[in-house]
């Protein structure tokens, strides 16, 4: 029986979760999380999805607003005796006398091919730049982001029509079984962590909601990758007559256009968006205020975007 102390937060991590609670071979002994957070327009204090399902099954959950210079915090979990920490997107980085409380290691699950991508916003990172493949990768943790050896990697394809939203419903599908697995073969120590290679390093960082606002005169195709990259939250937007307007789908071609980027032209029996290179073309949309609708629901609400300037 392998022994584990689990840190995480959002609904990745507690797929990944799941896959312990339900392997016979391993016993989650606590679990931490972030602290309940307001959320939605009401601002409703809600639990993160790792301490709900935790909750589940009667796991003990602890969610100290900080774990650095927290002696209190150190000595409960101290009191778990647990071969691994397993760390999935927890959002705040292990001090050393963390890392050094399992018998065996600190365990990290990072949703990028590294070194490629380290940092907060792996996944919405790999569609932003128009990758084809990201994949997972199991590392062992120091005190630095991202950095240390490579225990495992598994690769995961880019569909032609992904977002962050389908993407992450991969990674959650395919992520908890693979992990328990390598954890056990690393147990086994039938694995040997091997260094990673720091020269081909990049870094990303967390997403903000206004990371979202569409520059007209980038061309249509990183555009499209930013709504890739930004669908479901934060979206990409931005203003009819002084309103906000969320671009929910959206394709591009190349073609040319004779107007200034951001405005709105005809295209035969639709519409068009000018970029700075190329055209986009909005799918369904949803103006401030008002529900999601589709371009032919949208045109019939409003008669007179044509020529009309966008930002």
């Amino acid at each position: 029986m392998i022994t584990i102390g689990f840190f995480g937060t959002p609904e990745l991590a507690s797929c990944i979760l799941d896959s312990f609670l339900k392997d016979q071979d391993y016993t989650v002994a606590f679990v931490v999380t972030n602290p309940d957070a307001p959320q939605g327009r009401k601002q409703t204090l809600t639990e993160t999805p790792v301490k709900k399902r935790a909750t589940e099954d009667q796991i003990p959950v602890f969610t100290p607003e900080k774990i650095r210079n927290n002696t209190e915090f150190l000595e409960t979990i101290r009191a778990f005796s647990v071969d691994y920490i397993i760390v999935v997107a927890y959002g705040k980085i292990l001090p050393r006398e963390i890392l050094e409380l399992p018998e065996k290691m600190c365990v990290n699950v990072h949703f990028s091919l590294l070194p490629k991508y380290r940092g907060a916003s792996p996944i919405q990172s790999a569609l932003l730049h128009g990758e084809t493949e990201t994949g997972m990768t199991i590392m062992r943790m120091n005190e630095k982001m991202d950095e240390w050896d490579i225990i495992f990697q598994e690769k995961i394809m880019i569909s032609e029509r992904e977002t962050s939203g389908t993407l992450f419903a991969k990674f959650c599908d395919q992520s908890g079984n693979v992990v328990t697995n390598i954890i056990q073969r690393l147990h086994a120590g039938e694995l040997e962590p091997i260094p990673q290679d720091h020269t081909q390093a990049t870094y990303v960082e967390k997403i903000a909601k206004n990371d979202g606002l569409i520059d007209w005169t980038k061309n249509a195709e990183d555009i499209y990758h930013r709504w890739q990259a930004f669908t479901p939250w934060p979206w990409i937007f931005t203003f009819l007559d002084g309103k906000r307007l969320l671009l929910e789908e959206v394709t591009w071609d190349s073609a040319d256009s004779d107007v200034l980027p951001g405005t709105i032209f005809q295209r035969d029996d639709t519409i068009g968006i000018a970029c700075g290179a190329g055209v986009l073309t909005p799918k369904k949309l949803k103006l401030e205020g008002k529900t999601s609708q589709t371009l032919e629901e949208f045109r019939r609400w409003h008669q007179n975007l044509i020529g009309k300037h966008l930002g």
